[in-house]
């Protein structure tokens, strides 16, 4: 009796997502209030910027982090640096000890982050006989294990304080298949994995105050296009979002379509 009564309640639950998420798409969710929030995003280049500029004009204050290189460098590990009064620009070398350091200086001088975006894409696109095992192993330190580190740093005090945003962005190598895109194929798989038991986990945990959104996107898509979607996505707390939308249906393709016709189908992309 009681397992009849489970089933009966999980197809209540089950249903009622269901109707939520045609309602949602027929009229969106309002979007919510960030003024005054503290947003970080981990990592730059224009991605990282269009959406630092997209909320900083929506009132919170910004921090994009980067890699500090050797024209930055001012002989200190971890640097900064205020723009104006919403937007930091922060370097730091890219390490899991500096990450450490990188955080802890933030949570001094700026507050605790209430959303946390990781936008770090592998740049070389090597095949698995061209990567050595220390490119590899540098490709996951920089680009899946020191982003992780933050996630788990600030994740914690999100969860202690029942409030906070975690955004993951990956690239669709793990979606489309692109063979000779070793590096990047592999963590863009990790971080989407990584979603997926994030959101499991805050699910489960049902900390409701903790919302958690993935988006993943084309590198060769328009940037500012895929920095509005991604904004507001996080601004609806939308859990995920396909850039651009064809990947959803690629995604859908790979539970239905034979691996020989996908084959086909991924060299005919890439063309």
């Amino acid at each position: 009796m009681d397992v009849a009564k489970d089933a009966l309640r999980l197809l209540g639950q089950v249903t009622s997502s269901l109707i939520w998420a045609v309602v949602h798409f027929i009229w969106p969710p309002k979007k919510k209030d960030i003024s005054g929030q503290l947003v970080l995003i981990v990592g730059d280049g224009d991605l990282s910027h269009q959406m630092a500029l997209l909320f900083s004009s929506r009132g919170a204050r910004v921090v994009t982090w980067g890699a500090l290189t050797d024209q930055d460098s001012d002989g200190s590990d971890v640097q900064l640096v205020r723009v104006d009064d919403t937007c930091h620009v922060m370097r730091s070398t890219w390490s899991v000890p500096m990450a450490e350091k990188a955080v802890k200086k933030v949570m001094e001088e700026l507050g605790q982050v209430d959303l946390l975006i990781t936008n770090r894409i592998p740049k070389d696109k090597l095949t698995l006989l061209e990567a050595d095992p220390d490119s590899i192993k540098q490709t996951f330190e920089d680009n899946f294990f020191v982003p992780l580190w933050v996630m788990k740093y600030f994740g914690a005090k999100m969860l202690q304080q029942k409030h906070g945003h975690l955004v993951t962005i990956a690239t669709s190598e793990h979606v489309s298949d692109v063979s000779s895109h070793m590096t990047r194929c592999s963590t863009a798989a990790a971080w989407v994995g990584l979603a997926d038991t994030l959101g499991s986990e805050v699910f489960f945990c049902e900390e409701w105050g903790i919302y958690n959104t993935y988006a993943v996107i084309e590198r060769s898509d328009n940037q500012k296009g895929a920095s509005e979607r991604i904004v507001k996505a996080v601004l609806t707390n939308q859990k995920q979002v396909f850039i651009p939308r064809s990947l959803y249906w690629l995604a859908f393709l790979k539970t239905l379509v034979p691996l020989d016709a996908m084959q086909l189908i991924y060299r005919w992309r890439q063309k």
